[in-house]
């Protein structure tokens, strides 16, 4: 089976980012897990399981600085009196295009897909994002 990237992103990005904005929210901005859920659009269980690693457990993703960055900066936008959506979801795309960019995901690729030769892959890179043209 040849799994596109973005199943990859949908299935374990997206739930790493989102566990380690959820983590921030309740370790720096003192937020119970009702609270994260509701700002987040998530139901409390889903939280408790981000918070005990059962969920969004795929990637190791926490010793990246710079999506440690952009997730401490999500974080601080759902903590806004007035949620700004648009920005909090260019966040989440600049952070997935940070994964895709970099890399990232290539090991959790190759983990998924062990006879796919990932070695001189570069279908993730911005230059694969061209427009669609008519043949």
């Amino acid at each position: 089976m040849l799994l596109l990237p973005e199943e990859l992103i949908s299935n374990a990005v997206i739930p790493k980012l989102r566990s380690m904005i959820a983590l921030k929210l309740i370790d720096q901005h003192h937020l119970t897990q009702n609270q994260v859920a509701k700002k987040m659009n998530l139901t409390q269980a889903a939280v408790s399981n981000y918070i005990r690693k059962t969920r969004g457990n795929r990637l190791d993703l926490e010793t990246c600085v710079e999506l440690q960055t952009i997730t401490s900066i999500i974080a601080k936008l759902f903590t806004n009196e007035i949620i700004d959506n648009k920005m909090i979801l260019s966040k989440f795309q600049e952070a997935i295009n940070f994964v895709k960019n970099n890399k990232l995901l290539c090991e959790y690729h190759i983990e998924m897909e062990p006879n796919l030769d990932l070695t001189k892959c570069d279908i993730c890179e911005d230059k694969h994002l061209i427009s669609i043209t008519k043949y």
